[in-house]
């Protein structure tokens, strides 16, 4: 049964919200920062909030994207953070964050090959990313490579500047 009007409510929608946001003064950069200091506190509930304002404003937004990812993947919710970070992955093929979310989101599966291939994938963008060699080393371990794993992690260390004995 189709409700009089409701076509048009659902074609209205996106205008509604790009307005809302709009007046609000909340720009994308805006609700960018938001999402960033959002996630950092914890408020991981309000930064989705945030991250689907943005995403329903501006789908192309890679951030808005990866941001929801990283709150569903501290959530647990390690399925809807796979579509949100592989929608990232879409839009640009070489986001770091995104392609750290998927290697957490293998980490999860055990899947360790695939963590490891986007582990990889995140240091040849940006080899000074700690948290890469870290969950690199993570994936090694689960391959059976205690050796390959323990470079990993010492370089790890040595980016993070972190002294761990």
């Amino acid at each position: 049964m189709k409700l009089r009007g409701q076509t048009k409510r659902f074609q209205i929608l996106p205008i509604f919200v790009g307005l809302m946001v709009f007046i609000s003064g909340l720009t994308v950069v805006h609700a960018e920062a938001l999402t960033a200091v959002d996630c950092k506190t914890g408020n991981s509930r309000e930064a989705m909030v945030t991250n689907q304002k943005v995403i329903r404003a501006e789908p192309t937004n890679v951030a808005a994207h990866v941001g929801l990812a990283r709150c569903y993947i501290r959530q647990g919710q390690v399925g809807f953070a796979e579509q949100s970070a592989v929608k990232a992955l879409s839009l640009d093929a070489k986001d770091v964050e995104a392609l750290l979310i998927m290697g957490e989101v293998y980490r999860h599966k055990k899947q360790w090959q695939m963590a490891r291939s986007h582990y990889e994938k995140a240091i040849l963008q940006d080899p000074n990313e700690s948290r890469a060699y870290l969950g690199l080393s993570t994936a090694l371990t689960g391959l059976g490579k205690p050796q390959e794993a323990d470079v990993a992690f010492e370089k790890a260390k040595a980016l993070s500047g972190i002294s761990v004995p």
